[in-house]
């Protein structure tokens, strides 16, 4: 029998990436924990729209100005990868880990894209103009979250693999703003018109779910899946102001107080607590503004527009002693069935890398997990509301 190796999970790290006008100067800024870093180095406009961090790596999607076009641009580490040759309009807009490999999402000349580590795949022709705004890997499958124009109305749709899936009938404007993958489920976030106002949705498998009801413009900008609850961050007009709004199983919490214009576009779940990325105005500047369970922090201090776009957040790993722990694990590494033996029965939970909580497990005293399924990496397993985590080998 093969114990596994044990990580116990201390302080959390808080990434958040997005925008500041610096002196009127947009520039692609990266917080980490509250504090700024600016990624380009302010003699173009510059914009950071995602986050995504893998062990000591973080990586940040976004664009530069050339002084001639816009440039879609990958940071690891502060250090820019430029992924399009300058030539053409160009965007990263979304970025994704899954175990060696990176991908990106954006767009080059009205061409949807996606480059895995460096190398690019088009997923639209450039007949109709398009645009990708999220991607997500779960094992082999790549999704993509955007829109296509059908000739004057923007379509929301997803790409599996490279192959589009139209989310909207063409009849209306609509959007897909952001998808997450959990299990055999297929969540997007976006909006679709009615004729005369936006309406928040949620579409899951394809399916739609109204999240407002149309009286006033709503988007839905991101979602995130924890568990059996399903998390949206976007915002609804109160006639006057755009208010901030997370809505958690289709039930809505406001996070601004709507007396000034306010928006969400992120949310992430890690463990019990729920973190926003998005924006509020003082009398006069957008504040890029945190929401850690309802809970505001300012990220700017409002002399310049500032904007939260992308949220992250990992776990700091240290060692810890597993002689006394409720189970033990083998085989480690494994290819099919991950078997458990339980001192008391108790509820464990199987995450990825990127945070995402896969499997929610019942343990007996002997118990057989099958994770077939999962694409060849690194997971974590944890008892609910322990500390301590289990590095899981796939093979």
């Amino acid at each position: 029998m093969l114990l596994l190796t044990a990580t116990t999970l201390s302080a959390q790290d808080i990434y958040v990436a997005g925008v500041e006008y610096n002196g009127g100067m947009p520039s692609a800024t990266l917080w980490k924990n509250g504090a700024a870093q600016t990624l380009n180095n302010g003699s173009h406009e510059a914009m950071a729209y995602s986050v995504a961090v893998s062990g000591s790596d973080v990586y940040v999607a976004g664009n530069e100005h050339n002084g001639t076009n816009q440039v879609a641009i990958l940071w690891k580490n502060g250090a820019p990868q430029y992924l399009s040759d300058g030539s053409n309009y160009a965007d990263a807009t979304s970025v994704f880990v899954s175990g060696s490999d990176v991908y990106v999402a954006g767009k080059d000349n009205e061409i949807i894209k996606v480059w895995k580590n460096g190398v690019s795949q088009d997923l639209t022709d450039g007949s109709n103009s398009a645009g990708a705004h999220s991607i997500f890997v779960s094992g082999n499958d790549v999704y993509v979250a955007g829109y296509e124009k059908n000739g004057s109305v923007w379509v929301a749709k997803l790409w599996k693999n490279g192959v589009a899936q139209d989310l909207t009938d063409g009849s209306k404007q609509a959007m897909a703003y952001s998808v997450f993958v959990s299990g055999s489920d297929v969540y997007v976030a976006g909006y679709e018109s009615n004729g005369t106002r936006w309406v928040a949705k949620l579409w899951k498998n394809g399916a739609a779910q109204v999240l407002t009801n149309g009286a006033n413009n709503a988007v839905a900008g991101s979602v995130f899946v924890s568990g059996s609850d399903v998390y949206v961050a976007g915002y609804e007009n109160n006639g006057t102001y755009g208010v901030a709004k997370l809505w958690k199983n289709g039930t809505a919490q406001t996070l601004s107080d709507g007396t000034s214009e306010a928006g969400a576009g992120s949310v992430y779940v890690s463990g019990s607590d729920v973190y926003v990325g998005g924006h509020e105005y003082n009398a006069t500047k957008a504040v890029a503004k945190l929401w850690k369970n309802g809970v505001e922090q300012a990220l700017s201090d409002g002399t310049y527009d500032a904007v939260a776009a992308s949220v992250f957040v990992t776990g700091s790993l240290g060692t810890s002693d597993i002689s006394k722990n409720n189970f033990t694990l083998y085989p480690n590494p494994v290819q099919d069935v991950l078997n458990i033996q339980i001192i008391e029965p108790t509820t464990l939970q199987l995450y990825s890398l990127q945070g995402q909580l896969l499997k929610e497990i019942k343990a007996d005293k002997n118990t057989q997990v099958d994770i077939s399924g999962l694409a060849s990496g690194i997971y974590l397993l944890k008892e609910m509301n322990g500390s301590t985590a289990y590095k899981v080998i796939k093979e």
